[in-house]
């Protein structure tokens, strides 16, 4: 304790520079609010500028699911075209339904015909006659 009591002066000024080195740490460490509030308005446009680009960014890309739908889409139609007949398929069953029509046609002909005799043998069975 006696030691303390000669020696109060000296820790006195060795406590006291230690207290102003840690304030002058802190002051060399840490921004002033002032110097921060300038700073922030200096940096305000530069955030305003980015986050326009980012937003022109979301509205240029799609987002992933919007990217999944689409190419489940494609994919469905991928799968639809590779289903569909050839061209050259097509143009023979083009040739076999022009064929079927004509041949339709000539049986319209002959139905008619057969619709006439029966109309008649009707007719003369009706009449009585021989």
């Amino acid at each position: 304790m006696e030691w303390l009591d000669n020696n109060s002066r000296i820790i006195q000024v060795v406590l006291t520079v230690i207290y102003f080195i840690v304030v002058w740490a802190l002051a060399v460490t840490f921004v002033k609010r002032k110097d921060h509030a300038e700073s922030n308005e200096k940096h305000k446009n530069d955030r305003d500028e980015l986050a326009g680009r980012v937003a022109k960014i979301e509205d240029t890309y799609s987002k992933k699911e919007e990217h999944t739908i689409l190419s489940t889409k494609v994919t469905t139609i991928e799968t639809q075209l590779k289903q569909l007949p050839e061209p050259k398929t097509i143009h023979c069953l083009e040739k076999e339904v022009g064929e079927l029509q004509g041949s339709i046609a000539g049986l319209k002909e002959q139905l008619t015909i057969f619709t006439n005799q029966v109309s008649m043998l009707v007719e003369n069975e009706l009449r009585g006659g021989k």
